[in-house]
């Protein structure tokens, strides 16, 4: 009787903690892998449980996820912004992409960009795009990171320091839980699939060497390691572009190669195994950073706009250098030919200028 007994316990006790599991798994989880559900269950916390257990948020987004991040205390998206949301969406409609919220605790009173009106349009009229908030501290958790962001006093004191966490976030993110990161400023021209299944790779300018604006990589690959860790040692807080600046130092050294060099995508692609793909500025550099204001603006850019069309994957229009612009929506002028092409929801709530 007493083995019946014990039997019996255990019996119950599994049962339940597969009912509970079965439950959590249905409330957090399934209902993302249908994704037509309703707009306040694709915002979620992605901290503590999801950052700590990369099966349950497998589980939840599949093999593969898009990353945005946000760590400013901006409350509103611009329509440049969301124009990057939409084109990326509308190509890669299987791929949950999700916006990284950073916030200061585990509510979402600080979300950003709900009064944006083309934000919200996109976040009712598309399936796939979702907002996640989480706690830099629990992003950085456990990792190589976690000291350096809140003790060091070169990044604490830094001018750029909302620029640079950002910069180590994205890399946090990749390292636990997998996946490709864009930035806010890189519209899509078609779908990204040819090169996320790489699933790790980095990818080089014309002549500014590595940009971190579009990256990809395994969970806890040993590149990401390399290149946080090396980037920590060689902080210097006066330097904007400190993190791609050393990402390209870094790799230069390791392979032997200038960015600069024509044809250094494939000098390293000679020297290297399938571990870490360096891709080249066919991906989201059809401009380079001393022509993309041109690029922009100048009609007699139409040409070369188009063809970029068809030969590649994007476009980085460098925000930093180029944010302020704004064209008329029905121009002629190069980005607003991109937007209506691209992003035609964004556009037509964008007002007169985009």
């Amino acid at each position: 009787m007493r083995w019946i007994k014990i039997f019996y316990t255990v019996a119950v006790l599994v049962i339940l903690t597969l009912f509970i599991y079965d439950t959590y798994l249905t409330k957090h989880v399934r209902v993302f892998k249908k994704w037509k559900t309703s707009l306040p269950s694709r915002i979620f916390n992605l901290t503590p449980f999801l950052l700590d257990d990369p099966f349950a948020f497998k589980q939840m987004f599949g093999e593969q996820v898009i990353f945005y991040v946000e760590t400013t205390d901006s409350v509103n998206l611009k329509p440049r912004d969301v124009c990057s949301l939409e084109s990326v969406t509308t190509f890669n409609p299987t791929v949950p992409v999700i916006i990284v919220v950073t916030v200061t605790n585990h509510t979402s009173d600080r979300l950003p960009f709900y009064n944006s009106t083309s934000f919200q349009s996109l976040m009712n009229n598309t399936q796939n795009l979702f907002v996640a908030w989480a706690t830099i501290p629990d992003i950085a958790k456990d990792t190589i990171l976690e000291q350096f962001l809140f003790n060091d006093t070169r990044i604490l004191n830094s001018e750029y320091r909302p620029a640079h966490v950002c910069d180590f976030v994205r890399f946090l993110l990749l390292w636990k839980l997998g996946g490709v990161y864009l930035d806010f400023d890189t519209i899509t021209f078609k779908s990204l699939a040819p090169f996320m299944k790489l699933k790790n790779f980095l990818i080089a300018t014309f002549s500014n060497g590595i940009l971190t604006q579009a990256m990809g990589f395994e969970r806890r690959n040993r590149w990401v390691e390399l290149l946080m860790n090396c980037t920590k040692n060689e902080y210097y807080s006066e330097l904007y572009p400190i993190v791609p600046y050393t990402v390209t130092t870094v790799l230069s050294k390791i392979f032997n190669i200038s960015f600069n060099d024509p044809g250094a995508a494939d000098s390293i692609k000679s020297q290297m195994n399938e571990s870490l793909h360096i891709l080249g500025s066919e991906i989201f550099y059809p401009f380079d950073y001393e022509n993309i204001k041109l690029a922009m603006v100048n009609s007699s850019f139409i040409g070369y706009m188009e063809k970029a069309f068809k030969t590649h994957y994007g476009i980085h229009t460098f925000n930093r250098l180029t944010g302020h612009i704004r064209v008329g929506v029905n121009s002629s002028k190069p980005l607003a030919v991109v937007a209506r092409k691209f992003c035609p929801r964004t556009t037509s709530l964008a007002g007169t200028h985009i």
